[in-house]
């Protein structure tokens, strides 16, 4: 899939460019959707927003392992959708980002992440769905409405 071929080179080449708490996702044509890491410090949250994804998701998932509170559980399995889709591992990011937007009771963040999987995956219906919900929250838009904007360019590129 030409969403999925071009995703790591992208990731690699902009995260330098955005705030720590950032991620890129690309189709190879244009802007880029972003990725945002939770807000919360938890155990392997640094790693991601470094890059270092393997490390990452294996601090955050034995940290997961041990949790078993939903509210604790959340930025976890947020920050292992974010690493999965970097890692362009989108059967395993799939799981994560579905669970982190069941887990958040602020879904923006997971939503947003999870339309970008949906993206990637050249669902643009699913990923739209995805930011329209994500648009009702109160933090983050300007995130959203980039991601919107992305979106609705590579929907029309993908009709051409």
């Amino acid at each position: 899939m030409l969403y999925r071929n071009k995703t790591i080179k992208s990731i690699f080449a902009a995260t330098a460019l955005l705030l720590p708490a950032s991620l890129v996702a690309a189709s190879g044509h244009g802007p880029a959707m972003q990725l945002k890491t939770s807000t919360e410090e938890v155990i392997g949250v640094r790693e991601i927003e470094k890059g270092n994804y393997q490390d990452g998701i294996r601090k955050t998932q034995a940290a997961l392992n041990l949790t078993t509170v939903s509210s604790q559980r959340a930025p976890l399995v947020n920050n292992l959708c974010v690493a999965h889709i970097a890692l362009d591992n989108l059967s395993d990011a799939e799981q994560f980002c579905n669970e982190s937007v069941n887990s958040n009771k602020a879904k923006t963040i997971a939503l947003s992440n999870r339309a970008v999987f949906h993206f990637l995956n050249g669902d643009f219906e699913a990923s739209r769905n995805d930011l329209m919900n994500a648009a009702k929250g109160t933090q983050y838009q300007a995130l959203i409405v980039h991601n919107q904007k992305v979106l609705e360019q590579q929907a029309l590129l993908a009709k051409k």
